[in-house]
């Protein structure tokens, strides 16, 4: 009806900057048909609306987190490079995208800062590092993938090892569209089954936690909310112990970030004299826009876990051999540069115990004040840094250079 659509031009006006009215204002003065003029507005970007008559995939859409935008933006990609009239338009600013990323990546490839920034963190942002200051900025899903792809191919081809492109290839496609088929109810429980995060990848209980109860795992950065709860549990048989690691990732795994909001409200609520002063990046919205100097995590956490993971299952897998009377077999793997490295790997996990240890142990402090108390945390999580990275180093030379 004319009132109707009257009243569409009227809200087009008035959000002149708004895409899809600003779309539909603009094919409107060019003189499209009002039907048209919608469906124009609707294809300038993503259309959520749009479902399809297949009731599995249906299905998914409404019980798998992200998956719907996910093969959306596939659809409207693959759309648009075959009929957007624009389409090089589209292209160049794309490619000027990705030679920008490939700019920044060749400013920040000596950066030791950057080099240090787990992968996820790479692939999802743009860093800036000004003096002292990090800041950081979220890619735009499909040409932020472009971008994250053209700064890879750049790094393989001027450190002449292409080895990895391929899994970076894909963990950039498959973090920027969600590729994850499995229902959201079921994903934080299969990340506690294999005990890890799907995103990261980080573990959720680090190697050394099962030689404690449940109530008493946690790691330095663990909410005092969950901490507490779990220490409430202590007298409790084992089953019913709050394991205040898995509990806040089994919170964050359904609640996102509200969880991570509600546990740092509660923190502060109930333990605020007990807490170091925060950092900048832990506040909401700023954290995704700057890091503060020490990073609590870098790559090689994760890199360090696995290699000890590896080289402890390969100790194992010998010594059983040895047991079964396999000795032929059990000294296949005597030359083996992963076991060489297990007596390392092992001593590092006793000094990261000790340094976790040490951090628990000032926030316990009642005599240092919030401001002491997060100097020292900072001086610790330096020191735990550097001595993940130096080991990392050292494991990669003796397995050379893996």
């Amino acid at each position: 009806p004319d009132k109707l659509l009257g009243f569409v031009e009227t809200l087009a006006d008035a959000f002149e900057t708004s895409t899809r009215l600003g779309e539909f204002q603009r094919a409107r003065e060019a003189g499209q048909h009002p039907r048209h003029a919608a469906y124009l507005a609707r294809e300038v970007s993503t259309d959520f609306a749009m479902r399809g008559d297949n009731p599995a995939i249906n299905f998914m859409y409404d019980t798998v987190m992200f998956l719907k935008p996910a093969v959306l933006s596939f659809d409207r990609l693959g759309r648009g490079l075959a009929h957007d009239p624009n389409r090089a338009a589209i292209a160049a600013k794309a490619g000027m995208v990705a030679l920008f990323s490939m700019g920044l990546y060749l400013l920040n490839s000596e950066e030791e800062r950057y080099q240090d920034l787990a992968d996820w963190d790479r692939d999802t942002h743009w860093h800036f590092f000004v003096g002292d200051q990090h800041f950081r900025y979220p890619k735009i899903w499909e040409i932020g993938a472009l971008a994250s792809v053209a700064e890879r191919s750049l790094q393989a081809t001027i450190e002449g090892d292409p080895s990895g492109l391929g899994g970076d290839l894909g963990r950039i496609i498959g973090q920027t569209f969600s590729l994850n088929w499995m229902p959201q109810i079921l994903a934080p429980i299969y990340e506690q089954a294999t005990n890890r995060n799907s995103f990261t990848k980080a573990l959720i209980e680090t190697p050394g936690m099962e030689e404690q109860q449940p109530f008493m795992r946690a790691k330095a950065n663990t909410s005092q909310t969950m901490q507490a709860l779990g220490m409430a549990t202590r007298n409790m048989p084992e089953a019913l112990q709050v394991n205040p690691v898995r509990t806040e990732a089994l919170l964050r795994g359904y609640l996102s970030t509200w969880a991570l909001y509600g546990l740092q409200l509660s923190d502060k609520a109930f333990f605020a004299d007990e807490m170091p002063a925060g950092r900048t990046d832990q506040l909401p919205v700023v954290r995704r826009f700057y890091s503060e100097e020490p990073p609590l995590h870098t790559k090689y956490e994760q890199q360090y876990y696995d290699m000890l993971g590896e080289s402890r299952r390969l100790f194992g897998t010998m010594r059983s051999l040895y047991k079964d009377g396999r000795q032929d077999l059990a000294e296949e793997y005597r030359d083996d540069p992963r076991l060489e490295t297990y007596g390392g790997l092992e001593g590092t996990s006793k000094v990261l115990q000790m340094i976790n240890m040490k951090m628990r142990a000032i926030r316990r402090d009642d005599s240092l004040d919030p401001e002491q108390k997060r100097e020292a945390l900072d001086e610790w999580t330096v020191k735990r840094n550097e001595v993940l990275k130096m080991t990392v180093g050292k494991v990669k030379e003796v397995r050379g250079g893996e």
